[in-house]
């Protein structure tokens, strides 16, 4: 049984959703019967795949300190292979959303789930970001998580350039990261995507799906595939402007490991600031009501009952 930095024991479990991909949810064994557990659902980003979360290195700091703290974790392919046959690529397509709800729905019903946070990666933002603001399943999610996660996909330059290059650091996402994205929509072209896309783009949206929801968005300074301007969430910040109840914006610096660029590089594990992290996935817990503690107690000494109009002494021994 894999076991946590710290000793605590934790169980893997997968299944299978129709149509949809494997789902994997991890909980401490000491946990799994407790009652409103806490709960993440992750959304990898583009090649991502089933554990990516609960089996990459780089998350493994996280993802402990969720197994010592009681909390679940929920992840999976997000639908079924695209199609080049070997990756998850659904960027946030409506098969994604079926999918990711489904993984949600299906776990729901084995435990009993309290707060939930949606918590995306890379491309995985834009489902995230959906299934906490306008699914069905909204009024769940307490919390986002962003982790370089995209969070618009028409905002920015429309100029095409070479793909990873520098140059290209201001082209919105529906144009960077063509030809995939196409595929993922079912469309040849950028004008056809505006048109398929125009649901998944979180920067469409009404500002008023933000409100109650308390929002973590973290960036490298060098990752030029989702910088926090304009791929990221710098306009869509704008946007919900004093809607959420919080709306972080956290910056790691500059990932130095690596080319120019891999800043984005998340399975190496770019720098989880764990005690922003951690700080604002215990701030969404709904405080334990206080201990009453002990009340003052009375007892009778003395007293009387009354029949045909004559009172009657009790005695008490």
């Amino acid at each position: 049984m894999p076991t946590t930095a710290n000793g605590t024991v934790y169980t893997v479990y997968t299944a299978t959703i129709a149509g949809l991909g494997r789902v994997r949810w991890i909980v401490a064994d000491n946990a799994r019967t407790r009652s409103n557990l806490p709960t993440i659902l992750y959304a990898h980003g583009a090649n991502g795949g089933l554990g990516s979360f609960s089996g990459g290195a780089g998350s493994a700091i996280l993802r402990d300190w969720l197994m010592d703290n009681g909390w679940v974790l929920i992840e999976g392919e997000g639908g079924p292979y695209d199609s080049t046959g070997s990756s998850f690529n659904w960027w946030g397509a409506p098969i994604s959303r079926q999918a990711y709800r489904a993984y949600f729905l299906h776990v729901a019903q084995l435990l009993s789930i309290g707060i939930v946070v949606a918590m995306g990666a890379s491309m995985g933002g834009l489902v995230t970001k959906w299934l906490a603001t306008r699914s069905d399943i909204a009024s769940r999610f307490v919390g986002y998580f962003g982790l370089a996660a995209v969070g618009t996909l028409f905002h920015g330059n429309y100029d095409t350039v070479p793909t990873d290059s520098p140059n290209n650091i201001n082209q919105r996402s529906g144009r960077y990261f063509a030809p995939s994205i196409l595929n993922a929509y079912g469309v040849t072209n950028y004008e056809e995507l505006e048109v398929a896309a125009a649901s998944s783009a979180p920067e469409l949206w009404e500002p008023s799906v933000w409100a109650n929801k308390r929002i973590l968005e973290v960036y490298a300074d060098n990752d030029i595939a989702v910088p926090s301007t304009p791929r990221g969430a710098s306009r869509l910040r704008e946007i919900r402007a004093g809607i959420p109840i919080a709306d972080i914006a956290h910056s790691i610096g500059t990932f130095t490991t690596g080319p120019e660029g891999k800043g984005h590089d998340l399975a190496a594990g770019w720098g989880m600031p764990m005690p922003v992290v951690t700080e604002f996935l215990t701030s969404l817990i709904p405080p334990v009501d206080p201990d009453p503690g002990a009340t003052e107690a009375f007892y009778a000494t003395s007293g009387y009952f009354v029949y045909d109009g004559t009172r009657y002494p009790i005695v008490v021994a």
